[in-house]
């Protein structure tokens, strides 16, 4: 969904920058990610520029040069670094070249003990090529197409500096090309964390790319530059380039010009020759946890929380979830390491996907269009009430920045960006945030969606149960039809052979699903990686049952899926970074506060009585305050929790998946964009 955001803020975003002279005295430069280069002479250019001129300097953090070209031909940034390479044939308008400022360098960095040795043993290896508008991915094509290694021999897997650092030491990369002035930021702090080396360029390969792109220009990362580095690297450079919109003030201009030509070296020292402060590494001791590693430890904190509800009582009565117990535990404990500077934990996540995507699998093939039909009224409302909840949340969060005399822009990321967003929103509009002028807005938004995260979980077991408890809502509950759900295996024993047809039907509708994600990423828009598995599962369950030629075994279905629920859950919460909550000021905590009594409110008076004041209403509610301040898979398990102890809820089973992992990013964007525009 982010390529789907970015698009619609980018058009909004348009219409209302086109046109403006640079009328301030802050210019916003735009830079890459925070672990290269770009960013740290930004920081570092921000600070002369201060205090020898009226003039300030906002660093943005973008993609990289390809980026920057796009963003300031927009009108979106006043000047902004670009590798020269990609200056040449762009279609891109309305910038110039202010001054060319130094060379960078290419460079692949492997794990020391990696059997690729040059090139052309890149062949079937997993790369992170830089991100996708990044001068560096432009580099790394050039270099493997010289040495005749085509990109369908590889995976590429498009991270920023800092995420491929972390990548390589995690095992989920073998190599990651990056170009930038010697030494970098995120390759030493890989070197500090593990044994690296930087793979050499061969001449052939370097009169090739040269002869191709005049640009390029032969270089050496020296010998030292980097741990463990002890001889020199042959490789190759382009030049780092300042380039600045055609309607920035020319005053402005001079003044750049001026500083740089007078201080470009030392800002390359400062920038690159020791580590800029604000980037300065923690000296933490990382401890790199592997996949397999990560699922056992998922296990354990599992096993925590369900002792603890045992033993707890008020966690028990009040509905909190094993993981969420079990994983926030973990969480504080993991904080108290970090804060006090002894270690941090890096998690290999994928298996918290795989279980993700097979626990939705398992919803899609709970959607029997008999029941849904039967269901749509409910729908709409449903998809009504979260659209008032997503403007309610902006609303307050403006008001609330109003009064403590902050910035719209500040509040807007305590508002249905990281709450009804979560994370992934968090990302993509903070990132659009930043480009406004709001530092770190990326960091409060994540900050943000975590805190979401906690509350809704902690929220929506404790309300559902209080409500079916309060109204005696279980003597409403809706058994479910066995005329309509067709469940063969019902009042057989369970076999072994029964969960291994479950879990090969479950396989099946994961893969096919990929195809149908894979076309509607043409569409342009990006979905969550399970929609397609959900929709092939759906059309799975409803072709069994209308045609009677196979079955699908949905009691074994739930119960695989249950389990993954819960596997994911305990991942994603023992992998949380409370430190983040810790950087918050206090009027962030309030506004965050008032998000938390507003989802109570909304679910307790407004979504519970208008979608009938009954058991499955209940349920719902609980559902809402997971996705309603975190995101669907929190809505499950809160809602799951609930039917484990009382009896399923069909329809809000199907309600939530539909409105929280289809609907809801889509209505939030459109939302958001209209705030964005008018504050």
């Amino acid at each position: 969904m982010r390529k789907f955001l970015c698009f619609i803020l980018s058009i909004c975003l348009f219409i209302s920058c086109s046109g403006k002279e640079n009328a301030g005295k802050t210019l916003k430069l735009g830079t890459g990610n925070s672990g290269g280069n770009y960013y740290s002479y930004g920081l570092a250019l921000d600070k002369l520029v201060r205090q020898k001129t009226e003039y300030g300097i906002v660093a943005v953090t973008t993609g990289g040069s390809a980026a920057n070209i796009r963003l300031i031909s927009k009108g979106f940034l006043d000047i902004a670094l670009a590798q020269s390479n990609l200056l040449t044939g762009t279609n891109q308008d309305g910038f110039h070249v202010v001054t060319g400022l130094y060379n960078e360098s290419c460079h692949i960095v492997v794990p020391a003990n990696s059997d690729i040795k040059e090139v052309k043993d890149l062949k079937g290896k997993r790369i992170s090529l830089g991100e996708l508008e990044s001068g560096v991915r432009k580099n790394a094509i050039d270099i493997l197409e010289a040495a005749n290694v085509r990109m369908s021999e590889i995976t590429e897997i498009p991270l920023s500096f800092t995420d491929s650092d972390a990548a390589l030491a995690a095992g989920n990369i073998d190599a990651f090309f990056l170009t930038a002035s010697v030494p970098v930021l995120s390759v030493t702090n890989v070197a500090n964390d593990m044994d690296i080396r930087i793979i050499s360029l061969s001449e052939e390969i370097c009169d090739r790319i040269i002869e191709t792109n005049p640009v390029y220009t032969k270089s050496t990362i020296p010998a030292g530059s980097y741990r463990g580095q002890n001889a020199d690297v042959p490789t190759i450079a382009v030049t780092a380039v300042l380039i600045a919109s055609d309607k920035l003030a020319p005053g402005a201009e001079e003044t750049l010009l001026k500083i740089l030509n007078e201080n470009n070296l030392a800002l390359q020292q400062v920038s690159f020759g020791k580590v800029v402060e604000d980037e300065k590494p923690s000296g933490i001791f990382k401890i790199h946890i592997n996949m397999f590693l990560t699922m056992a430890m998922a296990v354990g904190v599992l096993y925590l929380g369900t002792f603890m509800r045992r033993k707890i009582n008020f966690l028990e009565r009040f509905c909190i979830p094993s993981p969420v117990v079990g994983g926030l535990v973990f969480a504080i404990f993991s904080c108290i390491l970090y804060s006090a500077g002894i270690a941090e934990f890096v998690f290999d996540e994928t298996l918290r996907n795989v279980c993700m995507v097979l626990f939705f699998t398992s919803v899609g093939f709970q959607a029997n269009f008999k029941v849904l039909k039967s269901g749509g009224k409910a729908l709409v409302v449903f998809l009504v009430l979260i659209f008032f909840l997503i403007v309610a949340q902006n609303l307050l969060a403006l008001s609330l920045a109003k009064v403590m005399g902050l910035s719209p822009f500040i509040g807007l990321c305590t508002g249905s960006i990281p709450m009804v967003g979560g994370h992934g929103t968090a990302g993509a509009f903070g990132m659009v945030l930043e480009d406004l002028g709001l530092d770190s807005a990326i960091t409060l938004c994540t900050a943000a969606a975590t805190f979401g995260l906690i509350m809704g979980s902690l929220m929506g077991g404790p309300l559902g149960g209080h409500l079916i408890k309060k109204h005696d809502l279980l003597k409403t509950a809706v058994v479910q039809d066995e005329s309509i759900q067709e469940e063969e295996e019902i009042g057989h024993n369970k076999t072994l052979s029964l969960y291994v047809l479950a879990a090969y039907q479950l396989m099946i509708a994961m893969g096919l699903g990929t195809i149908i994600s894979y076309l509607l990423s043409k569409s342009g828009l990006t979905f969550p990686a399970y929609i397609g598995a959900m929709i092939v599962a759906a059309i799975m369950r409803n072709c069994g049952e209308f045609s009677g030629k196979f079955s699908i075994h949905m009691d074994e279905i739930n119960n695989l899926g249950s389990i993954c629920l819960s596997l994911f859950l305990s991942i994603a919460m023992m992998t949380l970074k409370l430190w983040q909550l810790a950087e918050l000021a206090l009027p962030l905590f309030v506004m965050l506060m008032g998000q938390t009594v507003l989802m109570f409110v909304f679910a307790y008076f407004i979504i519970f009585n208008a979608m009938g004041r009954d058991y499955d209403a209940a349920i719902l509610t609980a559902g809402a305050c997971g996705f309603g301040m975190g995101a669907t898979p929190n809505a499950m398990v809160n809602m799951q929790v609930l039917t484990d102890k009382y009896v399923p809820s069909v329809k809000a089973y199907l309600l939530v998946p539909i409105v929280g992992g289809m609907l809801v990013d889509f209505i939030n964007s459109l939302v958001l964009t209209f705030f964005i525009n008018v504050v």
